[in-house]
């Protein structure tokens, strides 16, 4: 079964991964219950992950300590417990 995201601020469900050090950002276009992603793009580059935002408002998945997820486990976590 697939996890779907819907950012608590504008409603949307596109889910953004950005890598720091690149000009690059993937769609999510799936996430497992176990946390595995797969992205919009054929050949993903494993760079390092600066966040997950919305496509749309730009809203930031972050932690109870206020950081960026930027573990796929973490986010799939989230999305369970924030996006009924």
């Amino acid at each position: 079964m697939s996890l779907k995201f819907k950012c608590p601020e504008c409603g949307h469900d596109e889910l953004i991964h950005v890598e720091l050090g690149v000009c690059m950002s993937s769609k999510v276009t799936d996430i497992d219950e176990q946390g595995y992603f797969q992205y919009d793009l054929l050949e993903y580059n494993n760079g390092s992950t600066d966040r997950y935002h919305c496509y749309k408002c730009g809203y930031v998945l972050k932690d109870d300590k206020g950081e960026n997820l930027i573990m796929e486990d973490e986010v799939a976590e989230w999305v369970k417990k924030n996006c009924k």
